[in-house]
């Protein structure tokens, strides 16, 4: 499990599934993937296949910070993750 404090924009501390860096480092909790991947019904290929792309969307300068957002990284990263099938 990654833990970290986030920005000064937020106050909230805690465990975490991905942890992405400007310089282009993405760290995953395989951990967190185990879990996630058995909650939502993913193998863990899968489950980590989506970190790797949620990462780099975000050193794309995506973010997923509201609703909307999310929505947005979320549609994204469905269709690359489609297309890599």
């Amino acid at each position: 499990m990654l833990l970290h404090k986030n920005s000064a924009q937020e106050a909230d501390a805690g465990p975490t599934d991905v942890l992405t860096f400007h310089h282009g480092e993405i760290f995953i909790s395989v951990e967190m993937a185990k879990r996630q991947a058995r909650v939502f019904g993913n193998s863990l290929v899968r489950e980590l296949q989506l970190y790797i792309v949620h990462g780099l969307l975000h050193l794309h300068g995506f973010d997923d910070h509201t609703p909307a957002e999310a929505r947005k990284m979320e549609e994204i990263q469905e269709k690359i993750l489609n297309r890599a099938r």
